[in-house]
């Protein structure tokens, strides 16, 4: 067939239009097989950054207020057993010929555990409401600490009177008669006191507890969802390069083919 004939240049419009179609749907496979890719990586992305995203988030909430939440309770327990320890000591110094001495510096280092209890006090109320259940030990605990606090503010107006009051007068009789009267008071809510505070310090640890449990869980979820993601991206990344380079190796063969032909001499 001659190249300047009207047969030969339909023939070769034909082939042309064959390129192109062949060239486009070339072009929508590699476009296809890239967007899967990009797809597979922003979902291995996205599953990874929402359970870290959680995981910090726990995180915060255990370091911002868990764990001071029960720094400061374990404090208070403490300063209140040492202020019980002080309580004791005041009724022990009654035996002593003159307790006036003691007595004094008892008052001075009850006066020093009053301000560090206050000041834990006011840290505990100030952290954010937690649980219903939690609210509810708060607000009993609270209830508690306060007439604890009474009773403790009349025990020191009668220590602070005892330390400047001779031993053996009346008035001293009198006073050690309501200091006593005030202990009897003093024991049982002092108890309920530490019931309570071993009760919400039980309920934050086991929440603690759940929350890192919690944590651990998703932790090995997230690493499994992980590992399946970047398998599966990687066996369907691979059979879709096969696909596409058989789509592109045998319009190259054929294209190859043809070339031979025609430098051959054989235009048909």
């Amino acid at each position: 067939m001659r190249r300047n004939s009207p047969a030969f240049g339909v023939v070769q419009r034909g082939e042309d239009e064959d390129a192109m179609l062949k060239n486009v749907r070339i072009g929508r496979k590699l476009t296809l097989g890239f967007g899967f890719v990009v797809i597979a990586v922003l979902f291995v992305g996205f599953v990874g950054i929402r359970g870290f995203s959680r995981l910090t988030q726990d995180m915060e909430h255990l370091n911002n207020r868990s764990v001071p939440h029960l720094r400061t309770l374990w404090t208070l327990n403490y300063l209140r057993m040492a202020v019980r320890v002080e309580t004791f000591g005041i009724a022990l110094s009654q035996r002593k010929e003159d307790p006036r001495k003691e007595l004094r510096a008892i008052a001075d280092r009850r006066e020093a555990l009053w301000k560090r209890m206050d000041d834990s006090w006011k840290t505990l109320l100030a952290f954010p409401e937690g649980s219903s259940k939690e609210r509810q030990l708060l607000s009993l605990l609270e209830t508690q600490y306060e007439s604890w606090r009474r009773i403790h503010a009349e025990m020191d107006r009668v220590l602070a009177a005892l330390a400047e009051t001779g031993t053996e007068t009346e008035r001293s009789s009198e006073l050690w008669e309501e200091y006593g009267i005030l202990l009897e008071r003093l024991l049982p809510l002092s108890d309920s006191l530490e019931e309570t505070f071993g009760f919400l310090t039980s309920h934050i640890e086991s929440g603690m507890s759940t929350l890192v449990g919690e944590d651990t869980k998703r932790t090995h979820d997230v690493e499994l969802a992980l590992n399946v993601a970047m398998i599966a991206a990687v066996v369907l990344s691979v059979l879709f390069a096969v696909i596409i380079s058989k789509s592109v190796s045998g319009p190259i063969g054929e294209g190859v083919a043809v070339l031979v032909r025609l430098s051959e001499g054989d235009l048909s």
